[in-house]
């Protein structure tokens, strides 16, 4: 972020720009719909004409409007990828590790959110996360064994330590300590079920998106993750989660699917299969893998940091962070190598007001537009080119 003073912009300038960017969105839903009528009609029936005109369209439309915002929109870049890349030992590897919070269905008056977080671990540093987690855990709680961010927050289970006030305290610390000093990174979408339910009445969000809340936030989430596995070297992502139930487990697995055959409107099919392992390995409680151990951890605060940051009364230093952790998590967010944690780290939707976006990161340039395109960001340029 710049430390020059902004120039102030008239209302006019202000006005059209505000127009424009309401035009790009447009314009990127339109998009989207386009693309995924593209890979359709390939898939389907190759004889129908395809919408390559409205997409060329479309890109030069969204090219002139970012660029009179200063920005420029390309074209979705796309891996140029063969057979021998995708089974390639050689490639750096990292783990992105989800876990959720919330009800993805139905009312809950005390949590009315629904979020899942990625951790994203490159696979070197994974030796020195077990070895902390483990370590914490053989300390406080005598062996290694998976400490529920529920009993964390509220003093239960394993972290009541038959009311010693001071135990409990003392491993709350070092805790947070040891998040705070270890090296992962942390995708978080949150979805506020009531403003989604009044914004989109019948669940449908454009003609792309997922109308069901967990594919919905998976779909939002992995386009976050697929950018931050490029910008950390071009690593292939090892996707784990937490076995919930069959029926669960196999709508993680769809909506990682869906994405490497449509996209989203930020990131490409091919960006997805090409940054994402073919499939994702669940695990139970009982294996205690550090990477979901700190999923489970960051989730909720980022969480309860977006509620609060919907409703001024929950703006206390107990509600807001919940057990200390939110300062915490924000420090690993993502931030798109742009100081953009509001845009690439924690994602709320629907979408938080300019004030409320301040009061969880007032460092935050939230005027400017974030740059989505992966060729820009840092990292190997030799493995993206765009399709012919």
């Amino acid at each position: 972020m710049s430390d020059q003073p902004k120039t102030a912009l008239s209302d006019d300038e202000l006005a059209r720009r505000r127009v424009a960017a309401q035009e790009i969105e447009w314009l990127r839903d339109v998009e989207a719909a386009a693309r995924h009528l593209d890979h359709l009609l390939s898939d389907g029936a190759p004889g129908l004409p395809r919408p390559t005109e409205l997409l060329r369209q479309l890109d030069a439309r969204l090219h002139s409007l970012s660029g009179s915002l200063g920005q420029h929109q390309t074209a979705r870049q796309r891996p140029r990828q063969t057979t021998s890349d995708r089974w390639s030992a050689e490639r750096l590897r990292a783990y992105v590790c989800i876990d959720e919070t919330g009800l993805s269905k139905g009312n809950d008056p005390v949590a009315p959110y629904f979020a899942t977080a990625a951790v994203i671990i490159r696979a070197e540093e994974m030796p020195l996360i077990d070895a902390a987690v483990n370590g914490w855990q053989r300390k406080h709680f005598g062996r290694e064994r998976y400490i529920h961010e529920l009993d964390v927050r509220k003093g239960t289970g394993a972290f009541h330590f038959d009311g010693d006030r001071s135990r409990r305290d003392a491993a709350l610390r070092e805790l947070a300590d040891m998040l705070r000093d270890l090296p992962f990174y942390v995708t978080c979408v949150v979805i506020d079920k009531d403003r989604f339910r009044a914004a989109h009445p019948t669940s449908i969000v454009d003609g792309v998106l997922p109308t069901r809340l967990y594919p919905l936030a998976v779909h939002m989430m992995l386009e976050r993750v697929v950018h931050c596995l490029w910008n950390l070297g071009d690593r292939k992502g090892d996707l784990e989660a937490e076995g919930v139930g069959e029926v669960e487990d196999a709508h993680l697995q769809r909506a990682v699917a869906n994405l490497k055959l449509t996209g989203t409107r930020f990131q490409s099919e091919r960006w997805f299969r090409y940054q994402l392992a073919d499939h994702v390995t669940f695990h139970g409680k009982v294996h205690n893998r550090a990477g979901l151990q700190l999923a489970d951890w960051v989730v909720k605060p980022c969480a309860d940091a977006a509620r609060a940051a919907r409703t001024p009364a929950l703006r206390t230093p107990e509600n807001t962070v919940g057990h200390a952790m939110w300062e915490v998590v924000r420090e690993h967010l993502w931030d798109g190598e742009q100081a953009r944690k509001d845009t690439f780290g924690l994602k709320v939707y629907p979408g938080l007001s300019p004030e409320e976006r301040l009061w969880l990161f007032p460092e935050a340039d939230i005027w400017s537009l974030a740059d989505w395109e992966p060729k820009k960001a840092q990292g190997p340029r030799e493995n993206a080119s765009r399709d012919p």
